[in-house]
């Protein structure tokens, strides 16, 4: 009996002394010009490849070289879109104007970024290509402009979705993560307040808070949806 136990724990830590751990491949999409975004993503990627996973990174802005990352120099259509003019508008905007302004942007955005090249060649190629890479993770700002995009990319290589959150979770995001979040306390990040408020913030913050969830299901979401379907539909996303 004890030789037995012997020969299962030998098995077993022989067994595990010669396995071995295989890397993920993992896309990550960071597209639009928000550098703060894009620096954020870039340690995420480094730290990745230095961990041995192979990493694929679209972006618009170049980052430190490593062998494990495959980086790829997105053609920036947004920058001129994000004019003088716009840019001051978006500062002097209240919440609701900001709510609007920012979504129309990745309406207009997204659909001009998934017509380029360099996105393209990833929606428009084959999965049984042996030259092409699979993917086994997407890491992307899904809730943040990237709704169509990573949604997209997500069905076309049939991997899981990582989202990366550069921001306190708005109410709309909340609602569709299953975050909780009260308005009585929780402030959304595009108004003024702060965790203090008086009775007529709070009910500010709620009114606001209703209002960015149903623009957001009725209104931005079904947009993006269209895109999606219209740039995606050669990989089942028109289904």
């Amino acid at each position: 009996m004890k030789c037995v136990s012997f020969l299962l724990v030998f098995a077993l830590l022989t067994s595990l002394l010669n396995s071995r751990c295989h890397g993920y491949h993992i896309l990550v999409l960071g597209v639009f010009p928000f550098y703060s975004h894009l620096m954020m993503l870039s340690v995420i990627s480094n730290e990745l490849v230095s961990q041995g996973h192979n990493v694929t990174f679209v972006t618009v802005k170049t980052t430190r070289p490593h062998p494990n990352l495959n980086l790829i120099i997105n053609k920036d259509v947004m920058t001129g879109q994000m004019n003088p003019e716009f840019l001051k508008n978006l500062g002097r905007a209240d919440s609701r104007e900001l709510t609007r302004m920012l979504w129309s942007l990745a309406k207009n955005g997204t659909d001009t970024l998934l017509a380029t090249k360099e996105l393209k060649s990833f929606i428009d190629a084959p999965l049984d290509d042996p030259k092409r890479p699979k993917f086994d993770a997407i890491i992307s700002e899904t809730y943040f402009l990237h709704e169509a995009l990573s949604a997209g990319f997500a069905q076309k290589f049939s991997c899981p979705l990582i989202n990366f959150q550069p921001l306190v979770s708005p109410p709309n995001v909340a609602y569709m993560i299953g975050d909780p979040h009260n308005p009585a306390y929780m402030t959304d990040y595009k108004m003024t307040f702060t965790s203090n408020m008086n009775f007529w913030q709070r009910l500010e913050n709620t009114y606001f808070s209703v209002y960015s969830t149903l623009y957001q299901n009725l209104i931005y979401l079904p947009a993006m949806d269209k895109i999606m379907r219209t740039h995606f539909a050669t990989v089942g996303a028109s289904n």
